[in-house]
């Protein structure tokens, strides 16, 4: 039986996971969705304005405050805020509006109630630490991507197992740029902030990764 939750919180993961989300095994990488996920485009941005912008929108006036409190629907709102924010406020600043709230509602979750969620759903948790320029955060990120990888290979789910070491390889990476930058230069034009001199320099010769 479907657990019952919040309508909007169930659109969005019923858009983010895909159909038959609710009962699919742990090792489901959920493949079907990766077009989605990783893919993006023009079309995608546009059906995620038509049909979750308002949420986005809710979800900073503090509207959906209460999901924090149920996981499945704290998921909802990370997915929301950490994800279909930035494609539907892509090249503005409001793309990271929501961070701060959804990296709080991670943090507890994964403190808390993470185990409730399947390991792709933890993912998307994770991904609010990866998207933080703290390196603690960072730190913590390549930490939770390897600890799931581990109880996965040593659960027998090797697609997953693959899947969240590979994820670990891109944590790596972005706490690599906020150690050695203390934030991600590529956000410096978006939010208004002046890059150093080295910074500048990154940026033109293509060193830097666009994060």
């Amino acid at each position: 039986m479907a657990q019952q939750l919040a309508p909007r919180a169930r659109a969005v993961l019923d858009f983010w996971l895909g159909e038959g989300w609710e009962t699919a095994p742990p090792g489901d990488t959920r493949p079907q969705c990766s077009k989605l996920w990783f893919g993006g485009g023009p079309e995608v941005d546009a059906q995620i304005v038509s049909q979750f912008r308002g949420d986005c929108e809710a979800l900073i006036a503090g509207q959906y405050d209460a999901w924090q409190h149920v996981p499945l629907e704290a998921l909802a709102g990370v997915i929301l805020g950490d994800q279909l924010m930035r494609n539907a406020f892509r090249g503005t600043p409001k793309m990271y509006a929501a961070d701060p709230k959804v990296l709080a509602w991670s943090k507890a979750l994964l403190a808390s109630g993470a185990e409730q969620l399947t390991p792709i759903q933890q993912v998307w948790l994770a991904m609010t630490l990866m998207h933080s320029e703290e390196l603690a955060d960072q730190e913590a990120c390549v930490a939770q991507f390897a600890k799931m990888a581990a109880k996965c290979e040593a659960e027998g789910l090797q697609e997953m197992a693959s899947m969240l070491k590979n994820n670990c390889k891109y944590a790596v990476a972005h706490r690599d740029v906020v150690e050695q930058w203390g934030r991600f230069p590529h956000r410096n034009a978006l939010l208004g902030r002046e890059d150093t001199p080295e910074e500048a320099a990154g940026i033109a010769a293509g060193t830097i990764p666009k994060w």
